[in-house]
């Protein structure tokens, strides 16, 4: 099963991540800042010769937008030669995006300062078509800018302070710990295993029962304790008893002439003895004793050997021709014991149609011909096959054949919407090819696939929401608010999932348009998706099952349990047993 997780900042463009080379700066680097009165579009460069020379053909210089570190998160710079206009970035998947739509790569023109001491804000122009992006380290420019309609997009990346002077880290109040040690005992005074862990005092402590091979949980899986000292958690066990090792005791009847008479298996205990008796066959006698005993300590093979009795009976031979027109159309014969009776059955022969009763018995004192009398018919063959939907008639469907055609009844024949109805556990009878004038009946069971109502549906978004928040809880973070429309959008993510399993829409866009499209407003987002091959309609257990699948990927927790974002929409899509499910995330 496929599981992917992508936090996205809310940006316009795909959000992407990048690193660049400074042109002169050892500890830190200046970035210019220059803006062209023609394009609209300002520039940022670390390198002064670059700067000199656009300033030289008709860039205005601004100043210094703010001081770069040396090394951090890097900040990839690109160039659309179609519009004329440079993209700054600290997000590598958008800068992949752009590459991949035509933008040039122009390599790591800064850094971002990983102990974020100056922010540069980031806002977009919905109305240019250069110069759409600007960023910039006053936050009243910033305000001013989406007043007059810009779009806040959060902060790009961060700067430094010029001249810096560290300041002392205050020291912590110490911190009082204990040692709680989680134990789990056998009651047959085995220590399964035991861990120990640090915890704060005053804080819960809840330990978890884990399973041992052999034995059996006593009590409670779970305990949870006050740490206020050290303490101890013990889980009891008991010990499973030994299984009783059993062995097969096989029971062989043989004649001497090699053929089998009879076979029997017998599971006996390890140890015991075991008694077998020979059996009575018509036309042997027992050589030896009728009874063998054997102690069981592994596999046993017992024996008994017969003579066959000598048997010199005389035989004729019947034959048994079809006929038609006084034509032999087929012929068999076979060896008979005098004074024995032999029934004759006619066979189903493609082209004719018997014109007598199938069955003939004879006396047999000599050599003997039966003769069954066909005609010949150039019918066709029809096969009725009877329809049952949820153990209820649903219809009957007709099918014939014609001379030199066959037909196989099969539940994946009979054109039903494999979406719609449950065909993987179909019948499929034998081949039948035509014979003429021949009428078969067939029944085929079928079962529509179960749906998730909407009262399910409530009670799975419910039991995700609970299960996220109470994750949440565990790790001190806030409690996430479920919204209609966050929901709306969640459902067409999930219905999406079905053509694309990927954090990219059918449409190549990113996930998080789908925000854009139905106009939620968000600072950042993250998604978490899934897929699910079930017939558990069931609210609650499908709910819990989903969450599951997240918490036991390290991504998809992570993203559960990030402090950034404060509402989740949560959606879910059903076909057939694949169900589909997403969860949004945004600030």
């Amino acid at each position: 099963m496929k599981k992917k997780n992508i936090l996205a900042l809310g940006l316009s463009a795909l959000a992407i991540s990048a690193t660049i080379v400074f042109a002169d700066a050892a500890e830190a680097a200046d970035m210019h800042r220059l803006y062209n009165p023609n394009s609209g579009e300002h520039f940022y460069t670390a390198n002064t010769n670059e700067k000199n020379h656009l300033v030289k053909v008709g860039w205005k210089s601004e100043g210094i937008g703010w001081t770069a570190p040396n090394s951090g998160n890097a900040i990839y710079r690109l160039y659309n030669k179609n519009a004329g206009d440079h993209h700054y970035t600290m997000n590598a998947n958008e800068k992949n995006h752009l590459v991949k739509v035509g933008w040039k790569y122009e390599g790591i023109g800064w850094y971002s300062d990983t102990k974020k001491a100056v922010p540069l804000y980031r806002a977009y122009n919905p109305n240019a078509k250069a110069g759409s992006h600007n960023y910039t380290v006053n936050y009243g420019e910033q305000k001013n800018l989406l007043k007059h309609g810009w779009r806040d997009e959060g902060i790009a990346w961060y700067g430094v302070n010029k001249t810096t002077t560290p300041t002392p880290k205050p020291i912590p109040s110490p911190v009082t710990k204990y040692t709680v040690t989680t134990k789990h005992v056998g009651s047959d005074g085995k220590t399964l295993k035991s861990v120990s862990a640090t915890v704060e005092k005053g804080k819960n402590y809840t330990a978890k029962a884990e399973r041992f091979s052999g034995y059996t949980l006593k009590g409670s899986n779970t305990q949870t304790v006050t740490v206020n000292s050290n303490k101890t958690i013990t889980f009891n066990y008991t010990k499973n008893p030994t299984p009783v090792t059993k062995y097969n005791v096989t029971i062989k009847h043989v004649g001497s002439d090699g053929k089998l008479l009879g076979n029997l298996t017998v599971p006996v205990e390890k140890g015991k003895s075991y008694t077998a008796n020979a059996g009575s066959y018509a036309g042997y006698t027992l050589k030896g004793d009728n009874t063998q005993i054997v102690t069981v300590n592994s596999d046993k093979t017992i024996t008994f050997n017969y003579t066959k009795d000598p048997v010199a009976p005389s035989k004729y031979k019947v034959t048994v021709n079809a006929v038609c027109n006084g034509e032999i159309i087929k012929s068999k014969s076979t060896d008979v014991e005098s004074g024995k009776q032999y029934t004759a059955q006619a066979e189903t022969i493609e082209g004719y149609v018997l014109n007598e009763y199938n069955i003939k018995t004879v006396t047999v004192d000599k050599d003997i011909i039966i003769t069954f009398d066909y005609k010949k018919v150039p019918l066709i063959d029809t096969f009725n096959l009877k329809i049952y939907v949820d153990d209820v008639y649903y219809t009957t469907i007709v099918k014939t054949i014609s001379q030199g055609e066959s037909y196989q009844p099969a539940t994946k024949n009979l054109g039903l919407d494999p979406n719609e109805y449950d065909l993987s556990n179909g019948v499929t009878y034998a081949t039948k090819n035509w014979i003429g004038g021949q009428t078969y009946e067939y029944e085929f069971d079928v079962y529509t696939f179960k749906k998730l109502n909407e009262t399910e549906t409530a009670k799975l978004k419910s039991t995700i929401l609970a299960k996220v928040n109470e994750l949440r809880a565990s790790a001190g973070v806030a409690p996430v608010s479920q919204v209609a429309l966050l929901n709306n959008a969640a459902a067409i993510r999930a219905q999406e999932l079905e053509t694309n399993f990927d954090h990219i829409r059918p449409n190549n866009s990113a996930f998080f348009t789908v925000l854009d499209q139905l106009g939620i407003n968000y600072r950042q987002t993250g998604e978490n998706i899934a897929d699910r091959n079930t017939s558990e309609r069931d609210g609650n257990k499908l709910g819990l099952q989903l969450y599951n699948q997240w918490l036991d990927s390290t991504g998809h927790k992570a993203t559960m349990l990030s402090s950034r974002f404060s509402k989740i929409g949560i959606g879910v899509h059903v076909v057939r047993n694949e169900v589909y499910a997403t969860q949004l995330f945004i600030d």
